[in-house]
């Protein structure tokens, strides 16, 4: 028997009465939406089937509107009777209502796919042989696993990840792997998702693990104002810059002016005029 759940964004997630907590879930969703969709003038005496062909293009692409994948649409509808046309633009503006069957994973839901290869780096794999998945190193426990590239995979054009004291093995090409979401990406209308297949990822969740990394971002920052705070004082000092208005520069200007005359003035005085100098030469003739 299955039943249905409603989540946060309004989906009908379909839910078996029998799977564990940890166990797998479908990221299908059924959802009554809408969208604004501007038909060309080609579809004027038919805009039904503009509509239909605007949503056709949409069919295998992420769409912003719903924040998922969408996969089929039945049921459409205009929701005015009549479109809109803004300033000289051709289009026909207008409301379009359906029924849709949208793939939109969560962050933290679990999810299973098979490996298409397997890299030092990363772990590639495909969810229903459609969606496109990656794991990257930082979240595989390699503690426990280590990357093996032999003959037997070499040729394939990826090796495996096996465990460091035994033969099992976590990650080859053909397998299926279980991972819990950890980030959506998109790019040029494609759906792609980050796992991770840490214990810690797959049986507590996402968010407790997001908040021990606040913690230890937050212990680091506070390491660093301690070290800030031992600093002297004096540097801190040297690195504040007064601000000076305009009326103390005008101040400070004339002042130097005053003192720069008065030295010169001073120096003037200190120095004999011509005509001393020539009476005294003339004193030492006679």
């Amino acid at each position: 028997m299955t039943d249905y759940r409603i989540d946060d964004d309004g989906w009908r997630i379909p839910v078996k009465t029998n799977d564990s907590p940890n166990a797998p879930s479908s990221a299908y969703k059924i959802v009554e939406t809408s969208l604004r969709l501007s038909i060309p003038p080609i579809f004027a005496n038919d805009p039904k089937s503009g509509a239909l062909e605007m949503l056709d293009s949409l069919v295998m692409r992420y769409v912003p509107a719903l924040r998922a994948v969408l996969l089929t649409h039945i049921n459409t509808q205009f929701k005015q009777s009549a479109g809109l046309i803004i300033d000289e633009s051709p289009f026909s503006v207008t409301d379009v209502q359906f029924t849709a069957l949208v793939w939109s994973p969560t962050i933290g839901q679990r999810m299973r796919g098979k490996v298409t290869l397997c890299s030092p780096d990363h772990i590639s794999l495909l969810v229903h042989h459609t969606f496109n998945v990656t794991i990257p190193r930082e979240f595989i426990d390699c503690q426990t696993f280590k990357y093996a590239n032999d003959s037997a995979t070499e040729n394939s054009g990826g090796g495996r990840w096996l465990h460091t004291s035994s033969t099992q093995v976590l990650a080859e090409q053909g397998r299926d792997v279980d991972f819990s979401v950890i980030e959506r990406n998109t790019t040029n209308g494609m759906l792609t998702l980050t796992g991770s297949i840490l214990n810690s990822h797959l049986k507590d969740g996402v968010k407790d693990t997001k908040k021990r990394r606040k913690s230890g971002t937050s212990s680091s920052t506070k390491d660093d104002q301690a070290n800030q705070s031992n600093e002297p004082k004096k540097a801190s000092k040297k690195q504040k810059i007064p601000i000076r208005t305009a009326n103390s520069s005008d101040e400070r200007t004339e002042s130097s002016s005053n003192e720069s005359s008065s030295s010169s003035s001073n120096d003037d005085a200190q120095q004999p005029s011509s005509a001393a100098v020539e009476a005294k030469k003339m004193k030492h003739k006679k």
